[in-house]
């Protein structure tokens, strides 16, 4: 398994200074930040921006604990056990699972479409939310096969879904 690249930096404020994930100041939108709880009192921060592609996590005031690189559209990221993560990332198709402390990717499972959430449940699979075309929810096990999923393609034509935002 490739790891992603880990960078422990100096603890730094979020916010401020220059080169701030978020989008803010003109020019192209881009996406907000996915946050979600962290270990103990921290919190984990996808931020998606241009130029900025990593997850971090900041303790209550802020600062970096910790920052991940090496991440194409991080849309989910959860503390799952024992300092790892589970991320679901869009631009990439993939859901993994990787040390925090390290970057090595444990498990994986890629081919999907565009997975904007996951979630690992106490039977040990992991649920999954592909926002493709047609959007479907899936759960898959440890060993990479599927254990059940559902498509919502009655929302959905040959190329576009209605009333589902893309």
């Amino acid at each position: 398994a490739t790891p992603a690249s880990l960078s422990t930096p100096t603890p730094t404020p979020i916010g401020g200074g220059s080169g701030g994930g978020g989008g803010g100041g003109g020019g192209t939108p881009t996406p907000s930040p996915t946050a979600s709880p962290g270990a103990g009192n921290t919190i984990l921060i996808a931020r998606i921006s241009s130029g900025t592609r990593d997850i971090v996590e900041v303790d209550r005031s802020g600062n970096i604990i910790r920052r991940v690189i090496g991440f194409n559209v991080p849309r989910d990221i959860r503390s799952i056990s024992h300092g790892r993560w589970l991320i679901a990332d869009a631009g990439d198709g993939r859901v993994y699972e990787i040390n925090a402390d390290t970057g090595e990717i444990i498990w994986a499972v890629s081919g999907l479409s565009n997975p904007t959430a996951a979630k690992r449940l106490p039977n040990g699979n992991t649920l999954i939310v592909e926002n493709g075309i047609p959007p479907r929810i899936l759960e898959v096990t440890p060993s990479r096969t599927i254990a059940w999923s559902v498509s919502m393609s009655y929302l959905c034509t040959s190329d576009s879904c209605s009333g589902y935002p893309q």
